[in-house]
C-alpha cells in the first residue's frame, strides 16, 4: 500500500508541476528514528517471566553471534587481502554490519 501511495505521490507531483526538494540526507535519519520507534513500541508489549530466560538468551545469542562472524570473517578479509590496518578493518566492518 505505501508503495502505491508513493507511486500514485509521485505521478500527481510530476503531472502538476511541483517541486519535491532534495530529502536524500534527511531520508535515512527519518528512516532509521522510524526503525528504533516501530521497535520500541514492539518492546513495550513484551512480558518478562522467569520461564521465558532461555528463549530470551537464545534469541539474543540468535543475534549478537552471526553478528560477531561477520564482523570478524570481514575484518580478516580486510587486513589479510586489501592490507587495511586491524583497527580500521574492524571498525569498517562493524558500521557495514549496521
Amino acid at each position: 500500500m505505501l508503495i502505491l501511495v508513493g507511486t500514485g505521490v509521485q505521478l500527481l507531483i510530476t503531472n502538476t508541476g511541483f517541486s519535491i526538494p532534495n530529502m536524500k540526507l534527511l531520508l535515512p535519519v527519518i528512516g532509521t528514528i522510524g526503525l528504533i520507534l516501530i521497535v520500541m513500541e514492539a518492546s513495550l508489549d513484551i512480558k518478562l517471566k522467569k520461564n521465558k530466560i532461555g528463549l530470551l538468551m537464545k534469541s539474543v545469542s540468535s543475534a549478537i553471534l552471526p553478528f560477531v562472524f561477520f564482523v570478524a570473517i570481514l575484518t580478516f578479509i580486510m587486513v589479510n587481502f586489501m592490507g587495511y590496518k586491524v583497527i580500521d578493518s574492524l571498525l569498517n566492518a562493524f558500521l557495514l554490519e549496521l
